[in-house]
């Protein structure tokens, strides 16, 4: 058996410390990539909390800012135009839009599919792009109701969802190429007659007994954005139309929700993007620590987490 020589031996030593450095190197590139990635996200909440609360556009002018959400920030349903005309019904086509713009959707895709006259990504665009949304998918002036109908075993144990073929908001999401899954109680604590009472509940303004097991959503809703940090979930509120602001819906039946808005995390804060404003007005709001228990966590609002297909 041969002994190697010095210089083999030199030479796998310095083969060894250049495969040590490489390593290194490899592991120094990733957390930087995973700091660089976090400090982004920092930043763009930053950012975003520094808007201006109105802005001066025109409608034939480009979204501004340099992310989506910025973009997206002063998108309101309410416009300017004259060629449309159901500003104030089409607030689902609106939050859906804006979920699927933030979620990485392609604009130029959906302005195809919509037919638009032209691409740019401007304010009248994107308005005509709510429109056309809102009639494709069957809206009229009784807005656009959907409601997702939780099932439980006789243990209280969540099953699955029914969901009514003429929830119309399963045609607006198709038309975007989503879908959608709601956010409902995995557990009931008293399974006696719940069923009929929740089902009543549908009907009329009755709760059941312990109506706090049907507002649990909070597990879900954090185990979501942490599986999809560039996630969105489409919420329905009940908006006050005068104010403008998003309060928690009553009950679960539909008829407490008169309105649908785009929550999404960032920087381990919560945003809600209410389209419900005045031309130029921004959109976007940070959530307070009560308004995300009572919007997100323990809340009657329908909340849907979004996907695309």
């Amino acid at each position: 058996m041969k002994t190697p020589s010095l210089c083999t031996l030199k030479l796998h030593e310095s083969e060894k410390w250049i495969s040590r450095q490489t390593s290194i190197s490899h592991f120094l590139i990733l957390f930087l990539v995973i700091l660089t990635s976090a400090s982004c996200r920092q930043g763009q909440s930053n950012v975003v909390d520094k808007l201006p609360d109105e802005i001066s556009f025109k409608e034939e002018q480009e979204l501004s800012g340099t992310s989506m959400i910025e973009r997206l920030s002063y998108v309101t349903q309410l416009d300017n135009l004259n060629s449309t005309g159901w500003d104030e019904y089409r607030c689902s086509a609106s939050a859906a839009i804006n979920c699927y713009l933030y979620m990485g959707g392609s604009w130029q895709n959906l302005a195809s599919t919509l037919e638009l006259s032209e691409s740019s990504l401007t304010y009248a665009n994107v308005h005509h792009a709510q429109e056309k949304l809102y009639i494709l998918s069957g809206g009229d002036s009784t807005g656009m109701l959907g409601q997702y109908y939780a099932k439980w075993d006789d243990r209280g144990d969540l099953t699955g969802y029914n969901v009514k073929k003429d929830n119309l908001l399963t045609f607006v999401f198709e038309n975007l190429s989503m879908y959608a899954k709601p956010i409902l109680p995995l557990k009931l604590t008293d399974t006696k007659g719940m069923q009929q009472a929740i089902n009543e509940m549908y009907h009329k303004p009755v709760l059941p007994i312990h109506p706090e097991d049907l507002r649990n959503k909070k597990e879900q809703v954090e185990a979501y954005f942490r599986k999809n940090p560039q996630g969105a979930i489409f919420m329905g509120v009940n908006e006050n139309s005068k104010t403008g602001e998003t309060l928690p819906a009553i009950d679960e039946r539909i008829s407490s929700q008169n309105h649908y808005v785009m929550c999404v995390k960032i920087d381990e804060h919560y945003y809600e993007l209410d389209t419900w404003r005045k031309p130029g007005q921004k959109t976007l709001t940070k959530l307070t620590d009560k308004q995300v228990d009572e919007l997100l966590f323990n809340t009657h609002n329908m909340l849907l987490e979004m996907y695309f297909k």
